[in-house]
């Protein structure tokens, strides 16, 4: 196929098929759709299309099936605040044909199409939700993010002191909230009843991205951690393949997309440890020192990744290694450095750990309680 992946165009595979491919589709669709409307650009997200070699896989849809995603699309872009005209949308349905250029039956590429739009307010999903486009990915806007976007839609150009009170004065306490329960673990190993809900809570964290974080870095983190904490073996695999494609870009390689063969993907999680090993160690004298301390925290992470891998859906959680939870405590120190936040952590040896951890207990009950809720939703 001719039509290359980029900022204005986006493919995605979908693997589930009938109903559960609707659903996946209708679940996507106003987040796409608000990313390019925050962008400035117009865009165009086509599903049935895989993205690492434009293959033209399809989504399997009858006529029911299509008639129902047309029908959910519509009602999901309409929930988009502020209100648009949703004529302004179009959602495309195209036959796939096969080598002998007959069309397979109820085999169809969904393309959606987004307008421009230059308003000066970003635009939200009916829960809150809001992200931008970026390269291959949406990025999700929160905090100081969302206040910059706001800031240059606005026409203010010297962001950066402007951003410094708001963050700190409108943030602090959404980083702090989404912070303590994981500080409760410092230095400390994560029993297996709670290692799930340890993932599932340092994903809240990244989402978004921090200030200081590589983009690349921060898309991959929070799409493992997706990957590791969630129960859907299909959006697992493919959080996987999302996190990898991120952390190749970082690190400059090439990755060929793996989808679920096992065998692969804990292959290339061994690649990427060496990778990120050799990375260090020749970029020992100019490395940003956040994107040092982040390497030093994914890398014990992947281990753990290769050790799940292994087993089927559902997954059972092995213990987690007191290196991601003092690798974690050593990367948001770094950060809360290097962005300037004035803020003083105790020394990881020292008996104010102890202390640190007790204050932060609380917020991981509330966490592990909250997690408890939604998982019996």
């Amino acid at each position: 196929m001719s039509l290359e992946e980029n900022r204005e165009v986006e493919f995605k595979e979908i693997r589930a098929k009938g109903k559960r491919a609707v659903k996946s589709i209708v679940n996507q669709a106003d987040e796409y759709a608000i990313a390019y409307l925050n962008s400035n650009t117009p865009g165009k997200i086509l599903w049935g299309i895989r993205d690492t070699d434009r293959c033209v896989t399809g989504v399997q849809l009858n006529y029911s099936e299509r008639d129902e995603l047309r029908r959910t699309v519509h009602e999901k872009l309409c929930k988009i605040t502020p209100k648009l005209d949703p004529s302004q949308f179009r959602i495309e349905l195209h036959g796939v044909q096969n080598e002998e250029n007959h069309y397979i039956s109820d085999l169809y590429i969904v393309e959606l199409t987004i307008p421009t739009s230059i308003s000066t307010t970003p635009y939200f999903t009916e829960s809150g939700k809001t992200w931008v486009k970026v390269d291959g990915a949406k990025k999700s806007l929160i905090g100081p993010a969302l206040v910059e976007w706001i800031l240059r839609r606005q026409g203010v150009t010297d962001t950066a002191q402007e951003i410094d009170s708001i963050y700190m004065i409108e943030n602090m306490i959404e980083i702090m909230n989404s912070l303590m329960p994981l500080l409760y673990w410092t230095n400390k190993s994560v029993p297996q009843g709670h290692a799930k809900k340890y993932f599932s809570a340092l994903q809240e964290f990244f989402i978004g991205g921090f200030p200081g974080l590589d983009e690349h870095l921060s898309l991959g983190t929070d799409n493992l951690f997706r990957a590791i904490s969630f129960s859907d073996e299909n959006y697992g695999y493919d959080k996987i393949n999302v996190s990898f494609k991120q952390f190749s870009s970082f690190l400059n390689i090439q990755y060929e997309q793996s989808g679920n063969d096992i065998h692969d993907l804990r292959n290339y999680t061994c690649s990427l440890e060496r990778y990120f090993q050799n990375y260090k160690k020749h970029s020992a004298t100019n490395i940003n020192p956040i994107d040092s301390a982040h390497i030093e925290f994914l890398l014990p992470v992947l281990t753990y990744l290769r050790r799940i891998l292994i087993s089927k859906f559902p997954r059972k959680f092995p213990e987690v290694d007191s290196l991601i939870t003092t690798g974690f405590y050593s990367l948001v120190n770094r950060l809360f450095l290097e962005v300037k936040f004035q803020i003083e952590f105790p020394d990881v040896r020292s008996s104010d750990i102890e202390d640190l951890r007790e204050q932060c207990k609380e917020y991981w009950e509330l966490h592990r309680k909250k997690n408890n809720l939604f998982l019996k939703a």
